[in-house]
């Protein structure tokens, strides 16, 4: 064994180096004791005070969660209800987190906190204005530390309103042959939730067919993109030869001719309108012709140019009506 008497002291210097002692040197082991054990109570305190300060933000960071909740709305209509919940262990309370909610249709909005105990939700109002489904993100920043987390879902947005249909009111022609007469007609529609040129709107008959004599119910129905529909109708009155027969007398005697001219136009209107409705079409396109040589005859002799004109040109499409 070495000899104690041969052990040396040693002295720790600046910068760790330790240097031997002669014996009997006024330097002690217990001044390199005391040394050591200074430098490890520093170097323990920075090495403490270095991890735990790096690992708050990292702990805060993980611990936020934001979970989107999934909802329906309906286009035009306020929604209001839980759109997100958050897991926030360092929060006690709803103030301690700020919320923001963009809402997916290019809109932002604050959101509204509560809960408590690190477990909160958010709710947040918004109205939509067109149907879809839309992806909204709620953002939640946990005010002390300054962390924020975000969380999605989906809201789908439903259109229920039916387009409103606008028609025309009864529409009353002339035929102007045996098949009746052609005829055209607008009808438009709108809707609160969609531009017009997204309606689809369908008639029958449609615009443009040839509607026979008589009364004939047009029916019409406009649709959105959504599927909601609307439905209306309206009426197509195609007068034959004898209502225009009828209609003829009357302007013969809206002109106030002489009592003599006009007595003498209406019988002869009359055995036209008596042949129509016998169903003797050959011998109502005779008096119709009958009538027109009249009218010719005394043009300029109690009945003007003008008049003649309107009075022949009638004549003339009942006959085109009856096909003489």
């Amino acid at each position: 064994m070495p000899n104690r008497t041969s052990l040396r002291p040693y002295v720790c210097l600046q910068g760790g180096a330790a240097k031997p002692q002669k014996e009997g040197s006024s330097m002690t082991l217990f001044r390199r004791k005391r040394v050591l054990q200074s430098g490890g109570i520093l170097l323990v305190l920075v090495l403490f005070l270095f991890t735990g300060l790096a690992s708050v933000p990292k702990a805060y960071a993980e611990s936020v969660t934001v979970s989107g909740v999934s909802n329906s709305a309906t286009v035009g209509v306020p929604f209001s209800g839980t759109i997100a919940t958050v897991s926030d262990p360092a929060a006690t309370d709803p103030s301690q987190l700020t919320v923001q909610i963009d809402w997916g249709d290019g809109t932002t909005t604050a959101g509204t906190v509560s809960g408590s105990g690190g477990s909160f939700t958010v709710t947040g109002t918004h109205t939509y204005t067109s149907a879809g489904t839309f992806t909204f993100t709620v953002t939640v920043t946990d005010t002390p530390t300054g962390v924020t987390a975000s969380g999605s879902g989906t809201a789908s947005v439903h259109d229920v309103t039916a387009p409103a249909l606008s028609l025309p009111g009864t529409i009353t022609k002339d035929a102007t042959s045996p098949q009746g007469v052609v005829v055209t007609y607008t009808v438009t529609a709108t809707d609160p939730d969609n531009p017009a040129s997204q309606l689809t709107i369908s008639c029958s008959p449609v615009s443009g067919s040839t509607f026979p004599i008589g009364t004939m119910t047009v029916n019409c129905t406009a649709s959105d993109p959504a599927g909601n529909t609307a439905s209306g109708s309206f009426q197509v009155v195609v007068e034959g030869a004898a209502q225009q027969t009828s209609d003829l007398i009357s302007l013969v005697n809206s002109f106030h001719l002489s009592k003599s001219l006009q007595t003498a136009l209406d019988n002869k209107l009359q055995d036209v309108l008596t042949a129509i409705t016998a169903g003797q079409t050959a011998t109502a396109c005779s008096e119709l012709t009958d009538f027109i040589g009249f009218v010719q005859s005394h043009t300029g002799k109690g009945i003007s140019t003008s008049q003649a004109k309107q009075l022949i040109a009638a004549a003339q499409q009942i006959q085109a009506v009856l096909g003489c």
